[in-house]
């Protein structure tokens, strides 16, 4: 078992030790230079970052990271979901609240513009300058992995089945 922690320094990868009550140790440390806003781990310890540069970044080893932003149009990612049986397919909440979805494992990326067009989308907001809501929290189902659910601070949760077309 190994457990990432992003951090205002990067990401660290740390493992229990050994024995029963032995401390942890750390594995890998990267992205030193970026505060990390979401972190998400995915299956075969696969880990994706985002910092508050507005970047995407994967490794599977916690040391060698790759950044992608091809058509993630927003500066502010503010959580990330990996899918356990479908890794490649990953959404990413940003602020102001939207949606956007990687179908090729965060090389490219598509806004999905069904996310602002429930009909409280106009009423979100958030009561700390810059005042704009912030997708906060994105989960898929287990067993569907188009079956999603976006948490929006401030504006309520958010629901889709058809993986954020509608």
């Amino acid at each position: 078992m190994r457990v990432a922690v992003g951090t205002d320094r990067g990401v660290m990868v740390l493992k229990p030790g050994e024995a029963p009550g032995a401390p942890w140790t750390m594995v890998s440390y990267g992205l030193s230079t970026r505060r990390i806003q979401a972190l998400a781990q995915g299956p075969e310890d696969a880990l994706l970052a985002a910092s508050d540069q507005g970047l995407i970044s994967r490794t599977r080893d916690g040391e060698n990271w790759q950044t992608f932003a091809e058509g993630l149009a927003s500066s502010s990612i503010h959580s990330l979901s990996l899918h356990p049986a479908e890794p490649d397919l990953i959404f990413a909440g940003t602020q102001p609240a939207g949606v956007f979805r990687s179908s090729d494992g965060a090389a490219h990326w598509e806004r999905l513009a069904g996310f602002n067009s429930v009909p409280s989308a106009g009423n979100w907001s958030y009561p700390i300058p810059p005042y704009r809501a912030t997708v906060k929290a994105i989960r898929q189902h287990p067993q569907h992995p188009r079956a999603l659910l976006a948490a929006v601070a401030m504006g309520g949760v958010i629901a889709s089945l058809d993986g954020g077309l509608t």
